[in-house]
């Protein structure tokens, strides 16, 4: 069966059972141990932790959904300064899996968290930048922190990050 076979005749609900499923030696599903949706992170907070969550909101495998659900769970246990103290999760319009997409998908998340753990600057907005790829090359735009979203100013380039606000 190739491909194109599969993703015409497969039976969804087949399919996602699998995911749940064990057999010997795997007494644990694949659920089980690659979802991490525990909102207790007491111990990682204690130890100093910062988590910075980004998520395309054109991925086909995670819905963005689950990860703003995540995020609102968080809330609900730490309140929002707490989480925020914590953890940041960031939607990136247009993005795919991981990147990619007609999207500001190039970012770097990995210097914002640097940023916050050694020098203590939480990332209240991180600014991305449409690759080469994309309808519109070289546009940026400000992802900002969940729950709130980019809004246009009302004046200047719709192509430069610095005439939108996070609200």
């Amino acid at each position: 069966m190739d491909l194109m076979d599969y993703s015409l005749t497969a039976d969804v609900d087949t399919e996602y059972a699998k995911l749940f499923a064990t057999q010997t030696p795997f007494t644990r599903s694949g659920v089980e141990f690659t979802n991490g949706d525990s909102e207790n992170l007491d111990a990682f907070r204690q130890r100093g932790g910062k988590l910075i969550i980004f998520h395309g909101a054109a991925d086909l495998a995670f819905s963005i959904h689950d990860v703003a659900a995540y995020y609102d769970r968080l809330r609900a246990r730490y309140g929002d300064a707490q989480t925020a103290d914590t953890a940041r999760a960031f939607f990136v319009p247009g993005m795919a899996h991981c990147a990619g997409g007609n999207a500001t998908d190039q970012f770097d998340a990995v210097g914002a968290v640097i940023g916050w753990v050694e020098a203590g600057r939480a990332p209240d907005v991180l600014i991305a930048t449409a690759g080469a790829g994309t309808d519109w090359p070289g546009r940026t735009r400000p992802l900002c922190p969940y729950p709130q979203e980019a809004v246009y100013k009302g004046s200047g380039s719709l192509e430069d990050a610095e005439n939108f606000a996070c609200r």
